[in-house]
């Protein structure tokens, strides 16, 4: 096996690149160094091996496998339902072509469900009734009363129950003949929407004890099918839409939870603040009652909402409501087997989502996109060319693909780069990634360095252009210099118009001739590149001299802003050259990140930390305000608001400062005495990652989830801090977090707390990662702990899993 590795991060942007509207933002990292480095693009959700495609000659309506006997390895025939009537075709290549008549199926009717049913039986299912299909070629048909037709069934080894039009329930099973016999009738008074029996796990038992139906007023049921009360009621829950699909799976509690801790997928970590994550996204545990088989029932609705409960073996009843948003379309569900005929759900809705319990930590369930176009018809797919696969209908073509990384919960995609990544910008309307990279020579004779621009279309995931750059000549930096919205603004110059950025699409990039980091023997310039041939070429626009190393650009009402050495810069674009119309002095550093924000600009500084600088427009002027940041190594930051700032800096703090302005602090700017520091600027939080911050970013990962503050690190981590709006979920996680630091010393000796305080107080956030560790504790800790905050330990971990599903 090959350990994959993102180390080191050298830069990190988080983009919604794809013009469907619920496609989720990928993450583009820099990674690498050299010619060993990448552009790595990332998508929440599992990766797909495909493995064949074939076209129908029309839209099906449902596909299924079958084994012919219960002692087969492989599925033995597909069976296609079309509106027309019902194909079945033999799975193995080399079997010979199947006689229609020979099989047993009614092909002239369209087929609800097909199953293997006993030891060498297949059952199926249509609107006038069923085709018992035995072993010997026999046919036992049951057909429906009157002129009722059945609407939906489920079937799950040995027991068969019917929805007939009308509302009325038929119950039926296997008798120790192998016949089918009617067991029960039951008429609900409504229409049914879906039903599902549950899976007869213990091979002692005969029957599975629970039917689940759902009908047209909004309610799921829960019904016995014990001989003594059959079809009777045990619980009504109600459902706050109207239901699409339902699924019950049934799986074995844990005895008690290891003290093993996951495998961690790729460095990526995704918590309330934190980074290495060995929790799942959308999971949740379940009581610790041991020896019982648990059983979940998971309603797809049609307002796109999946909701599980978890179904008590003695009474039935639905107890532990968790909810999850997948998608704008009706919820349907699919019974599937993933990784070592694992049972799971495929969860279809605008997008695939694959909910399965992960072996790591039995009775725990998982919920992860798929990356996969969006399916219309699922069903096991087991042969000996691909095992545990999935075969599916996606419009009138036939796919089967397998899922075989569960554990790698964002599909990667590599761009080999030539040099050392230094930048990247996103280009306005065409959405296409601009990335400079170089490297220095210092080996054999006197040093010089290469580099290069790169163009790539980050949707098709393919290089455009690679453009490189005069020899010994580096770029510093890069952005677009102009606005990203609107029509822009047309410059006059002597008298002819001059396009602007957005209808032409520049891009700005900084570049330094002779440069090395330890001389200031060097010549620097803002270069001006056009996109031409319709978008997929950058070509050599004008180059002009400034005086001082370019380390950021930005974007200023249709201007250049630049920071030029210790200046920050207003350039005009002209048609020969960039002109300077204003400047200031910000600091005695670097500068490395701008933000503007209406009339405010943030400076980073690489040495000093924040400057903020206002910009007069009617006057194009820049404007020092006075006011004091504390010093910090900014490595990288993004804007929560004009006055505050989430940045990581070079000692690997994550950090919130936020500026409060007096009403009249812009209306004197010359004056040079600044403020009490106290008094202007507010620490909001402060959190040591434990690696240098290389990148942060805002963003939302799912429909419907919570925007939250995406950072990377340089050695390859990717983490998640989600904003807590209620006191309630703050006050119990920071008890939980307590209780948790002395459960869970780590491994090494040390302190929890120590740690995030490494180099300043943690300071108002929770550790996400600490708290996920209560899933692994053993049952009587948990519980010890959940009777310290006055709940159960059922309530500790949905808690955990709602804040969790804000973020995948």
């Amino acid at each position: 096996d090959k350990l994959s590795s993102m180390c080191p991060i050298l830069g990190f942007q988080v983009k919604e690149v794809s013009p469907i509207p619920e496609e989720a933002p990928q993450i583009f990292a820099l990674c690498g160094k050299g010619n060993r480095s990448k552009l790595r693009i990332l998508r929440h959700g599992l990766a797909v091996k495909e493995l064949a495609v074939s076209n129908l000659p029309a839209h099906p309506t449902a596909i299924w496998t079958v084994k012919k006997n219960i002692k087969d390895q492989y599925d033995r025939y597909l069976v296609i339902s079309f509106p027309s009537g019902t194909h079945c075709r033999p799975i193995n290549p080399n079997s010979e072509e199947v006689n229609e008549a020979d099989t047993g199926f009614n092909a002239s009717v369209p087929t609800l469900s097909v199953s293997l049913i006993g030891d060498d039986g297949i059952v199926q299912v249509h609107a006038g009734g069923l085709q018992h299909i035995k072993g010997d070629k026999k046919i036992q048909e049951w057909k429906t009363p009157g002129k009722k037709t059945i609407v939906k069934s489920a079937v799950n080894g040995r027991q068969i129950v019917v929805a007939l039009s009308g509302g009325e329930l038929i119950y039926l099973e296997l008798d120790v003949t192998g016949q089918l016999m009617e067991v029960a009738r039951k008429e609900l008074g409504h229409d049914v929407v879906c039903l599902d029996l549950a899976p007869i796990v213990l091979p002692s038992r005969q029957r599975a004890r629970f039917l689940a139906v759902a009908d047209w007023d909004n309610k799921v049921r829960i019904l016995s099918l014990d001989p003594e009360d059959c079809l009777s009621s045990l619980s009504v829950q109600a459902l706050p839409s109207q239901p699409e699909s339902l699924c019950l799976l049934c799986s074995q509690q844990p005895t008690s939870h290891s003290t093993q801790t996951l495998p961690l997928s790729q460095g990526h970590s995704i918590s309330s603040g934190s980074s290495q994550s060995a929790s799942s996204s959308g999971s949740s545990s379940t009581s610790s009652t041991s020896g019982r088989p648990l059983i979940t029932l998971h309603v797809g609705l049609r307002d796109g909402v999946l909701l599980r409960f978890t179904v008590d073996s003695v009474t039935g009843e639905l107890q532990d409501l968790r909810r999850k948003y997948v998608g704008s379309r009706p919820v349907v569900l699919y019974k599937v087997r993933v990784l070592h005929a694992q049972p799971a759900l495929l969860v279809v809705s605008s997008a695939n989502w694959l909910c399965y319990e992960p072996s790591a930590i039995p009775g725990r369930f998982s919920l992860v996109p798929i990356t996969y176009p969006t399916v219309d018809y699922a069903s096991c797919f087991n042969s000996q060319f691909s095992s545990d696969a999935i075969i599916a209908v996606v419009q009138n073509t036939l796919r089967v693909f397998s899922i075989e990384k569960l554990m790698d919960r964002f599909n990667q995609f590599e761009i080999n780069l030539k040099h050392t990544p230094r930048g990247s910008v996103f280009l306005p309307r065409t959405n296409s990634l601009v990335i400079i990279e170089s490297d220095y020579e210092t080996s054999n004779g006197p040093s010089r360095s290469s580099s290069c621009l790169r163009l790539i279309n980050p949707y098709t995931r393919t290089m455009l252009h690679e453009l490189e750059l005069d020899p010994n000549e580096t770029a510093t930096s890069v952005g677009t210099g102009f606005p990203e919205t609107g029509g822009g603004v047309v410059a006059v110059t002597q008298g002819q118009q001059t396009q602007t950025a957005v209808e032409e699409g520049l891009v700005v990039v900084g570049t330094a001739v002779g440069f090395r980091p330890s001389s200031a023997d060097f010549r620097s310039f803002l270069s001006v590149y056009r996109l031409t041939d319709n978008n997929s070429r950058l070509t050599f626009q004008h180059k002009t001299e400034v005086n001082g190393l370019v380390t950021a650009v930005q974007t200023l009402d249709g201007q250049v802003l630049a920071a030029v050495g210790d200046n920050l810069c207003v350039y005009h674009l002209q048609k020969k050259a960039l002109r300077q119309r204003s400047r200031v002095q910000v600091s005695s550093s670097l500068a490395r990140t701008l933000h503007v924000s209406e009339d405010k600009i943030l400076v980073g500084d690489h040495e000093k930390g924040f400057s903020m600088v206002h910009y007069d427009r009617s006057l194009n002027q820049l404007s020092l305000v006075p006011t004091r940041f504390p010093p910090r190594a900014i490595n990288t930051s993004v804007p929560l608001d004009p006055f505050t700032p989430v940045a990581g800096d070079k000692l690997g703090n994550l950090f919130i400062h936020s500026a409060s302005l007096p009403p009249d602090s812009l209306s004197d700017l010359s004056t040079d005495r600044p403020l009490a520091a106290s008094s202007w600027i507010e620490e909001k939080i402060e959190f040591f990652v434990g690696e240098i911050v290389t990148g942060v970013a805002k963003a939302s990962l799912v429909p419907g989830g919570g925007q939250c503050l995406l950072y990377a690190g340089i050695l390859g981590s990717i983490g998640a801090m989600l904003p807590l709006i209620s006191r309630d979920d703050l006050h119990f996680l920071s008890l939980l977090e307590a209780f948790l630091r002395i459960e869970k010393p780590p491994l090494l000796g040390g302190d929890h707390l120590a740690f995030r305080s490494y180099y300043y107080p943690l300071k108002n956030v929770v550790d996400g990662d600490l708290c996920e560790q209560y899933y692994l504790l053993e049952p009587a800790r948990q519980k010890s702990i959940a009777d310290e905050l006055d709940t159960n330990p059922r309530q500790v971990m949905k808690k955990l899993e709602e804040i969790r599903n804000l973020i995948l």
